[in-house]
């Protein structure tokens, strides 16, 4: 595939602040920072009007050929969360990075913040940096998103053995404890438990626990630290055994508690219902776009139509009543096409709609610059659900082969539903704030057993304290969990068959076998 050298982003015209140098409204720095000098200031604002007298004439955003400029520079209301973060050594540097983009491709700002080493802060397995990033048309939004996404993991990444529990769920049945019982959560198939011993487990097997809570009784719960922590290290002096994949999942973060939680939860929702679809192989329905009035969604759509790509909406609703969706992007043509998918699930339709196409966009920039190592093939034989190298990127690289659509033109054959239809049916999901919203959703969940009780695990790190941010967890048992190994497919969760057969699916291809494209 060829390559072209891609332009820096375009700034906008904002009062921006160089590296570490942020000043409140008054003029006084914060943490000591100095302002940029007048002369590049004034460099920037003749760069800025330059910009927008070309983008006048030619009709269409521009992308600017001064890198310096883009490479460093955040507004002040970022500033002093990055500098505070930095000094407390949590970041390398108090900047924001500008991803570069390419030139065939819609011009998106994908930002990032840099991970100091955890090396001294966790017990788990040490992150690999690059693990945030934040995505939009819009810079503020995408910094927000970088740094939100960075305090959520670094935060759910951080953790002492000494501060977790051992026990086995025969010991805290005894003690009378309130703890999420294992045996409740979707995991692996019995096959899957005769091909590794370490997926076996009983009552007295034993685990390290993280204190969490139950959100409707507020009671304090013990949690499995390994579905609470995406880098949880299972081998000790003794043979822990493997409950689920630790990863990201279901991880949320706000700057409320109500915020954090709905945050994970709504992920937990969306996943669950893409696997519902995806591992039974059920064409979802498609959802008609030239039916949408929404200046986010158009924004997007006008973009991906200048760069040739398209795009396509599913809607992944379950049994759970949330709009759900996954976006498809499409490049090539006929029966050769690249595949990156992104999903969504909101209170609002549109709202899910948008953000599944953004992550959409966020995949296909991703992927594109790891095209250069070369598509992912299976090899032959392919035994499914075996590969532990099937991991995250290669799955998305295989999708990215145009040669691979044949395997996944059947998710977009479902029937085409009017956009108005589903607002019709959704027209009661509106809430006042993130608490109504949440309590909505225990009421719709809680009720159908313990196997689906909300658990929640609020982190107490000083560095998101510091800031004002907080960071969550959310497990429902019983919900299928986004696994990014293929080897980590939880085959035995019930809702896997239950909810097909609620929802009347027709003819069903359980397990499919064939790695997913959920990022």
């Amino acid at each position: 595939m060829e390559k072209e050298s891609p332009y820096g982003p375009y700034l906008p015209d904002r009062p921006f602040v160089a590296r570490a140098g942020g000043v409140q409204d008054n003029g006084t720095p914060w943490f000591g920072g100095s302002l940029r000098s007048k002369k590049e200031a004034l460099l920037a604002r003749l760069h800025s009007l330059l910009v927008r007298g070309v983008e006048s004439l030619e009709g269409h955003p521009l992308f600017s050929f001064f890198e310096d400029f883009s490479e460093r520079l955040v507004t002040r209301d970022h500033e002093r969360v990055l500098q505070c973060l930095y000094k407390q050594g949590v970041l390398k540097a108090p900047e924001i990075y500008v991803d570069q983009v390419f030139n065939d491709e819609p011009k998106l700002f994908y930002l990032s913040v840099a991970e100091a080493s955890q090396a001294d802060t966790t017990d788990g397995h040490v992150p690999r940096q690059g693990y945030n990033r934040g995505v939009s048309f819009d810079f503020d939004e995408a910094a927000s998103k970088a740094i939100g996404e960075f305090l959520e993991r670094y935060a759910l990444s951080t953790y002492r053995i000494a501060d977790l529990v051992r026990a086995s769920p025969a010991n805290l049945r005894r003690r009378k404890a309130c703890f999420l019982d294992p045996v409740l959560l979707a995991g692996f198939s019995d096959e899957q438990k005769s091909k590794n011993m370490r997926l076996y487990f009983g009552e007295k097997s034993h685990f390290f626990w993280a204190k969490g809570e139950e959100l409707t009784s507020g009671k304090t719960a013990l949690m499995p630290a390994q579905t609470v922590f995406w880098n949880y290290y299972v081998d000790h002096n003794f043979a822990e055994p493997i409950l689920r994949e630790a990863n990201t999942n279901s991880g949320g973060g706000y700057f409320t508690k109500e915020g954090a939680i709905l945050s994970g939860l709504r992920e937990l929702i969306q996943r669950d219902a893409f696997f519902i679809y995806w591992l039974n192989k059920v064409a979802p329905p498609q959802i008609d776009l030239n039916e949408i009035s929404h200046p986010g969604i158009q924004k997007i759509l006008d973009a991906l139509k200048r760069y040739q790509l398209e795009a396509r909406v599913v809607h992944l609703t379950s049994d759970i009543e949330l709009p759900s969706v996954a976006a498809i992007i499409l490049d090539g043509s006929g029966g050769k096409r690249g595949v990156y998918l992104g999903a969504g699930c909101e209170c609002s339709l549109r709202g899910a709609i948008e953000r599944a196409l953004t992550e959409a966009l966020s995949v296909y920039h991703w992927v594109r610059k790891q095209e250069s190592e070369g598509f992912y093939t299976l090899p032959s034989p392919y035994v499914p659900f075996s590969l532990r190298e099937l991991g995250q990127k290669e799955r998305l690289l295989y999708w990215a082969n145009p040669e691979t659509f044949r395997h996944f033109k059947w998710f977009l054959d479902g029937e085409s539903i009017p956009l108005a239809d589903l607002e019709r049916r959704f027209a009661h999901v509106r809430f006042q704030n993130d608490a109504e919203e949440l309590a909505h959703l225990a009421s719709l969940i809680e009720t159908r057993g313990p196997e689906y009780k909300i658990y929640c695990y609020l982190s107490a790190n000083e560095v998101l304290r510091e800031v004002g941010y907080r960071s969550a967890k959310v497990v429902v048992p019983a919900l299928v969990p986004l696994y990014l190994h293929e080897h980590n497919a939880p085959l035995g969760a019930v809702r896997l068959t239950e909810v097909p057969e609620k929802l009347g699916f027709g003819s069903r291809e359980f397990p499919f076998q064939p790695p997913h494209p959920f990022p």
